[in-house]
């Protein structure tokens, strides 16, 4: 689902394939499970991105923006839950 193709080639319908995949499905997951791991704090939360996310690349406009995007919504939570004994990670691999 990286549709390596150039941005005036890429579908609408692409694109959102991966923006929901990626970025919706990451704003869901913690939006459901952050409040419940309040509850038993301590606790950790991680979620993959990519290095794509940092850096971009020639190919993958989507893929890129989509883990771009996982990578800038992360500090909001962290900064809000790391004083209430939630740690939400966000690990960048290539």
């Amino acid at each position: 689902m990286f549709f390596e193709h150039e941005v005036t080639e890429l579908s609408i319908e692409q694109w959102d394939q991966v923006m929901d995949v990626n970025v919706r499905g990451t704003f869901l997951t913690c939006r459901a499970l952050l409040p419940a791991m309040q509850a038993v704090a301590p606790a950790a939360s991680s979620t993959i991105a990519s290095t794509a996310g940092l850096s971009g690349g020639h190919t993958r406009a989507a893929y890129n923006a989509s883990k771009g995007a996982v990578v800038l919504f992360h500090p909001q939570p962290c900064d809000r839950l790391g004083a209430r004994g939630v740690r939400v990670n966000c690990v960048c691999r290539a």
